[in-house]
């Protein structure tokens, strides 16, 4: 090539090729553009980005492939896929059954400080009233859309499927904390936790 017009590198016909593969919003692109050194794909927070299989030579013997995320709905539920990022929150059309399997393991109404609404405390009281009532995911989502005042335009009710994306949201963003352990964590915790324990009692004895 001429002086000024950069040059043309030729692609060796034996070369690597690295296929990056991987669940939608993991960072698959970001790697990509970090390795390059520059934007060479185009990277977002919302997943699903990334809409068809990209090519990137890196020398002329080693080239990057990007693709899009991979879903496998028969290996893990769609409601835990949805906390985990993998779906577009605000094309989520039934939110609910998403915030009742995070309002199983994480005290949702707690951490949000939220108030059972008189109606819902009336109808899900267990016993004679002296048990608090449970919460639901729809009684969730009512106590955090008037928290929030969040309301209908027409009607002026709680627009509880507003509240349900809102706390979707929060939990992708990491306000509203789920973890999950590995197996057997629980056990070596309270096995680490007993021999320090152990070596603190005899480190006293020996003074």
């Amino acid at each position: 090539t001429a002086p000024g017009e950069g040059h043309i590198e030729t692609v060796s016909g034996r070369y690597v090729t690295l296929g990056l593969v991987g669940h939608p919003n993991v960072g698959k692109s970001t790697v990509i553009n970090s390795i390059i050194g520059r934007t060479v794909v185009s990277t977002s927070r919302t997943p699903g980005h990334t809409k068809h299989f990209q090519t990137i030579h890196v020398t002329p013997t080693l080239r990057l492939c990007d693709c899009p995320g991979l879903v496998f709905p028969c290996v893990v539920n769609r409601p835990l896929q949805v906390l985990a990022g993998l779906y577009n929150i605000a094309q989520i059309q039934e939110p609910y059954t998403s915030v009742q399997y995070l309002a199983e393991r994480v005290p949702v109404e707690q951490m949000l400080a939220l108030r059972m609404p008189d109606h819902q405390s009336a109808s899900s009281a267990r016993g004679d009233g002296r048990l608090p009532p449970r919460w639901s995911a729809w009684a969730i989502c009512e106590a955090f859309a008037i928290d929030r005042g969040f309301y209908t335009s027409k009607a002026a009710r709680p627009d509880v499927y507003r509240a349900a994306l809102h706390i979707l949201r929060w939990e992708l963003d990491g306000r509203i904390l789920m973890s999950f352990k590995p197996p057997g964590f629980f056990d070596e915790h309270a096995n680490f936790v007993d021999s320090i324990a152990a070596a603190a009692s005899a480190e006293t004895k020996n003074k």
